[in-house]
């Protein structure tokens, strides 16, 4: 009597229902009289199961949830913690609830986490930070993304912080990586001679531009992006038609164009142009190679080429003098000669007369041409030919210069003359 007791009831209509069942002991004059309560409990019962379930579900999410996950009270104790988060504090479930983080680990390792659940108590707000874990050195959550947010009670306030704890390490390393590479990137860049801009297609502004640029178009002391940079191109169509080819989708390849710089000076040079997506955008990158030394070079070798073809048509016009001048002199030595030959002999058939002017010593017509003409040697047989000193000479089979071969016709020709104002046969007659 008097005890609360759950028992099972039948409807009029024969379903079974949950009621709580009290009896209590009550008096009267007629005597003792028994008064029963019954409250159904079907409405209770459907909401403890539904409880139940909701918990069943919230601990195999926390369970196999892949992130590290827990709850904590206002004071900043562990009231539930995942298996991940086990992993990370390095104790098991029922060591952590009831303690803080402080508590379990060192305050170096616990860091600002329990300043961040202060702040979420007081704010009622979500709060989203990384944080780096120092006292792991290897494997996952070195690196987190920590998610907080507020657990409200039935009157709205804050009972307690719930906390994800993802993992963003690999993430944290790539980023470490792409920042390395971007800086070595950045350093090549920054060392290449060669002057280099990257230009936003739409609208043409200039994204990059490396130093050599800088100083290639004397802008040390203008800003480069809010340069007009048509101004450096003498002519403004080779800007427009670099732009158009790579918005076509082809590539510029050794251009030779005329810029010009920042104080007006011309300046000529080769772009090459290629299209790329830089920053999300469309975008063209160029270099720009100076042709000026190039230029000066080329113009001194072509001034060489001309100054040596110059001297070597003085040099072929000195050699066409000197035969020249060797020809003319020759036929008036051969003028005296025939003259003297021709004074000292007389005509084949024709008796010898007296001289009109004074009888003098005959002379050898040998020895009045000289000794070059094939005159008959006594000691040699008469069925040979006489040799003249200059045709017993050796001949080089190597090719003689110009005034020598002229000089050799000259003397041929002046013997082949003496020989006929003579009568002495040529090298072609038998004696």
């Amino acid at each position: 009597l008097g005890r609360r007791l759950e028992v099972e009831a039948i409807r009029a209509d024969g379903a079974a229902i949950p009621v709580e069942l009290v009896v209590v002991r009550g008096n009267r004059a007629e005597g003792p009289v028994f008064l029963a309560y019954m409250r159904d409990l079907s409405e209770s019962r459907r909401a403890e199961q539904a409880l139940k379930a909701s918990e069943a579900r919230l601990k195999a999410f926390m369970e196999f949830a892949p992130v590290a996950a827990h709850l904590r009270d206002r004071d900043g104790r562990y009231l539930m913690i995942n298996r991940e988060m086990e992993s990370i504090l390095g104790v098991s479930a029922d060591q952590a609830i009831g303690q803080r983080p402080t508590d379990i680990v060192s305050s170096k390792v616990a860091g600002s986490s329990d300043e961040y659940h202060a702040q979420v108590v007081a704010s009622g707000a979500l709060q989203v930070t990384e944080q780096h874990l120092a006292h792991l050195t290897e494997g996952p959550y070195r690196w987190t993304m920590v998610i907080r947010f507020p657990v409200l009670d039935a009157d709205g306030e804050v009972s307690a912080v719930g906390t994800f704890a993802v993992d963003i390490t690999e993430r944290k390393e790539a980023e470490a990586a792409l920042k390395a590479s971007e800086q070595r990137l950045a350093e090549i860049i920054a060392a290449n001679p060669v002057a280099m801009n990257i230009t936003r297609i739409s609208d043409r502004r200039l994204l990059f531009a490396n130093r050599p640029y800088v100083e290639m178009f004397g802008l040390e002391s203008a800003d480069p992006e809010a340069y007009d940079r048509a101004a450096l191109y003498r002519d403004p169509g080779d800007r427009d038609r670099i732009f158009d080819e790579v918005a076509a989708g082809r590539d510029v390849t050794a251009f030779d164009v005329t810029l010009r710089r920042a104080d007006g000076r011309d300046v000529p040079a080769s772009i090459t142009a290629r299209p790329l997506v830089f920053q999300g955008e469309l975008a063209v990158v160029s270099s720009k190679v100076d042709l000026t030394a190039l230029r000066t070079a080329q113009a001194e070798i072509a001034r060489q080429r001309e100054a040596l073809w110059q001297s070597e048509k003085l040099n072929a016009l000195g050699s066409l003098l000197a035969g020249v001048s060797h020809e003319l002199n020759n036929p008036s030595r051969l003028s005296w000669g025939s003259r003297r030959c021709c004074s000292n002999s007389r005509p084949m058939g024709r008796p010898a007369t007296a001289s009109r002017r004074s009888p003098r010593r005959p002379t050898d017509a040998r020895a009045s041409c000289g000794p070059s003409l094939p005159w008959r040697d006594p000691a040699r047989p008469s069925g040979g030919r006489s040799i003249s000193a200059a045709s017993r000479a050796p001949r080089s089979n190597s090719r003689s210069s110009p005034a020598a071969r002229a000089a050799s016709r000259s003397s041929r020709t002046w013997q082949t003359a003496c020989r006929r104002s003579t009568g002495t046969p040529t090298s072609s007659t038998r004696w």
